[in-house]
């Protein structure tokens, strides 16, 4: 009996560490979302909607999607809109779409 009530403390230690691992991570996720300025040569350049612009390095280990497809980073197109995941300052996920409105410009 003593041996099974070990591996459940242990069991239960290891499911806490690893969810505390993962509740760390996420607080690290950032989000941006605007227009493409510039998509080119690992470096992605969006405007948000208060028209700041945020210039970022993005990996080949960085997942892109155009209209919900794999794509690379030079199929994104100047005016479409992009939704940027950063971890902890890094680019992890790129997605965009073409603009829905042509309101959705900045100025």
């Amino acid at each position: 009996m003593r041996p099974v009530f070990h591996s459940i403390l242990i069991l239960l230690a290891c499911l806490f560490a690893a969810g505390s691992y993962k509740l760390h991570a996420k607080d690290n996720l950032e989000m941006i979302d605007g227009i493409v300025m510039s998509a080119q040569a690992g470096t992605l350049v969006v405007k948000d909607e208060e028209n700041k612009s945020h210039t970022h390095s993005v990996g080949s280990s960085a997942q892109v999607m155009v209209e919900g497809k794999m794509a690379h980073l030079e199929d994104i197109r100047t005016g479409m809109r992009a939704h940027v995941t950063l971890d902890a300052g890094e680019v992890i996920s790129v997605s965009a779409t073409k603009p829905t409105r042509l309101g959705a410009f900045p100025r």
